[in-house]
């Protein structure tokens, strides 16, 4: 059953080994996200089904990442010498593909590293030593509207697992030099205002041009979680939104 959703910045920088002397700038959202993990803990959730934009994907279809394993990737960043691993959940991946393949443009792909944003995000969900398996999603560029039906389309699957599980939105908000930092700050403040209005159509709506402008990589996976949240009685709590050294971070957990 689906038991929980949210959405988080996934940006590498929360974590410290990345961060390193400025990881105290990022105190709020790490302790935010670390909410989020206390909640998958107290839930008692079995797997995890992340939603984000930077995975292997293609311009006309979603995604589906089926490994047993996987391993988290920082090489751009840091050399761990060991990367942490995180086991799949191909029942679950595979009841999407298969229930949903001839409604909607669905590839698979197989591979064992996760990109650096999903490895950010993961390690920070994972708490009290206990590594969820998950099922890793890339969205497509399709318009939202068909991202959003797709969603609506996965919570049915989910709600008829006998699993307890997850669905979290990876992704940060606006993108912003200097110069347009407060026009940036303005226009996260107006996604996170229609979603707390729950006025989806207001959402989806928002125009390509100023999401592209704002490189807004959390506007789809957002977009795809709405069609989850279709039809549920919910409200959005925000735990933490802030702008750091130009980024617009956002960490939320919509409760029903």
């Amino acid at each position: 059953m689906l038991s929980y959703v949210a959405h988080i910045p996934h940006s590498p920088l929360l974590l410290k080994e990345i961060s390193k002397n400025k990881h105290k700038d990022y105190k709020k959202s790490v302790d935010s996200i670390t909410r989020i993990s206390e909640d998958l803990y107290s839930k008692n959730i079995d797997t995890i089904v992340t939603i984000t934009s930077h995975g292997t994907g293609f311009d006309d279809s979603c995604t589906i990442n089926f490994s047993p394993q996987y391993e988290c990737n920082f090489g751009a960043f840091i050399n761990y010498d060991s990367y942490p691993q995180f086991l799949g959940d191909s029942l679950i991946a595979s009841e999407i593909r298969r229930k949903l393949c001839t409604l909607y443009q669905i590839s698979s792909i197989t591979s064992p590293t996760l990109d650096t944003a999903s490895s950010a995000a993961l390690l920070q969900l994972q708490t009290k030593n206990k590594k969820l398996p998950i099922v890793p999603i890339t969205h497509s560029l399709e318009p939202v509207k068909k991202l959003y039906s797709l969603g609506s389309s996965v919570r049915d699957i989910l709600e008829n697992t006998s699993k307890r599980i997850a669905v979290i939105g990876l992704g940060n908000l606006s993108h912003n030099e200097y110069a347009n930092e407060k026009e940036g700050k303005r226009f996260d403040t107006n996604l996170i205002d229609q979603l707390h209005a729950k006025d989806t159509n207001a959402f989806l709506s928002n125009k390509d041009d100023q999401i592209n402008s704002f490189s807004v990589c959390a506007f789809r996976p957002l977009a795809i979680v709405l069609g989850i949240l279709n039809k549920m009685n919910y409200e959005t709590d925000l735990l933490n939104y802030e702008q750091k050294h130009g980024v617009g971070l956002m960490t939320t957990r919509f409760v029903f």
